[in-house]
């Protein structure tokens, strides 16, 4: 009996020294890599042509500091551009050409050029290659550029500031002017990987900066279609608006119109809420669309104003803020739905949901679905009457 108790506590010693052993070798073999011997990529332009990948990267090397804003601040960040036969090859290229460990964690902003939106099979095989490997998270941005992406990651910016940055808070700036939405790359995964491949993207471009003491400045253009796996048309930021409108998500969603008796009027949406169906009737898919928006007359090039606008003319506004958002909307979802063949409201989950026999009968061809969907459109505008009755008061 002792001998067994003795026996099982050297086995016990024999296990803690082999762990501590095997432990201090294990550590001693992991690679440490510094701070200063790593490429921290901020932003990586994807460029195709003629079979061949084209990778520009924002680069920006440490010397000793992990202070982010020193980082932001240095003077070494560095536009690297590699090429290969493939997105990888590229990369390695980078990395032999710095001498330095590439680190991607801190990854941020994906430009792709338009190219690789107009071939379908180059765009799944990017993106998909950005998914797969641990170049980068769901949550980075992603975005088209107009033409190159290397355009747009090597624009000369504000020396205190990245382009990756910059590029963020201008995406940030316009989705809450409803003039795009920010895309991450797991809405595109989403979107290819589903039965709608519908989604759109930011379209950043290049241009001439207004500014003199400026070179170039980089603006939203719009946003980018993608149907059926790539690029099939686009939405200039001031349509976008309109689609915002439907989307229930915060924005500050402003628009300017004119009328004959009223001049030019800007309103403000102060409240907006929507609720989209969907109907199959004579085997004829049906959208119907309720819009409730609320909004607030701002400015008026000939002198109206909330205080001294009768209630007529508040009726009569509406009437023409009215018709002015149900032609809008009916235009631009028509281009949507018929020409680009795409679902951005992604209403045809519902039918998956309610109407699965009809699909099924259809052979899930979405595109025939959208071509033939009946859309009817019933808006409820109101213009605030808040200032009137305060000046009443």
């Amino acid at each position: 009996m002792i001998n067994n108790l003795k026996n099982k506590i050297f086995y016990k010693i024999i296990y803690i020294l082999i762990f501590i052993i095997l432990t201090v070798f294990m550590t001693s073999c992991i690679p440490i890599v510094e701070l200063n011997k790593r490429g921290l990529i901020q932003s990586i332009g994807i460029d195709y042509n003629n079979n061949i990948f084209e990778v520009s990267v924002q680069m920006f090397n440490s010397t000793s500091s992990t202070d982010q804003k020193k980082l932001e601040a240095s003077s070494s960040n560095a536009i690297v551009t590699s090429k290969g036969a493939t997105i990888m090859e590229a990369m390695k290229r980078t990395s032999l050409k710095q001498d330095r460990q590439i680190y991607y964690k801190v990854t941020n902003t994906i430009i792709l050029g338009r190219a690789i939106f107009e071939d379908k099979k180059i765009f799944k095989q990017t993106i998909d290659f950005l998914n797969q490997t641990y170049m980068s998270s769901p949550s980075v941005y992603i975005a088209m550029a107009d033409k190159k992406a290397s355009d747009i990651i090597s624009t000369e910016i504000a020396k205190s500031d990245l382009p990756s940055n910059f590029i963020q808070d201008i995406l940030k700036n316009v989705e809450n002017q409803g003039y795009t939405q920010k895309i991450f790359l797991s809405n595109i995964v989403t979107s290819l990987n589903s039965f709608n491949t519908s989604t759109s993207i930011p379209i950043i471009k290049k241009q001439k900066s207004k500014d003199k003491e400026k070179k170039d400045e980089l603006v939203i253009k719009g946003i980018g279609v993608i149907s059926d796996g790539k690029l099939s048309g686009e939405i200039k930021s001031n349509q976008v608006k309109f689609i915002r409108l439907l989307d229930n998500n915060k924005a500050q969603l402003s628009f300017n119109l004119l009328s004959k008796k009223y001049g030019r009027c800007e309103f403000n949406i102060i409240k907006k809420k929507s609720d989209i169906k969907t109907k199959i009737i004579n085997n004829v898919p049906n959208l119907y669309i309720y819009l409730n928006i609320e909004s607030v007359l701002m400015e008026n090039n000939q002198g109206y104003n909330i205080r001294n606008l009768s209630e007529q003319d508040i009726i009569n506004l509406e009437k023409i803020l009215n018709y002015y958002f149900r032609e809008n909307i009916s235009k631009l979802l028509n281009k949507i739905l018929k020409n680009y063949k795409a679902d951005l409201l992604y209403f045809t989950n519902d039918i998956y949901r309610s109407n699965y026999n009809y699909l099924k009968q259809n052979n899930y061809n979405y595109t025939d679905v959208l071509s033939n969907i009946t859309v009817s459109i019933k808006i409820r505008t109101h213009i605030s009457r808040s200032f009137m009755e305060e000046s009443k008061s």
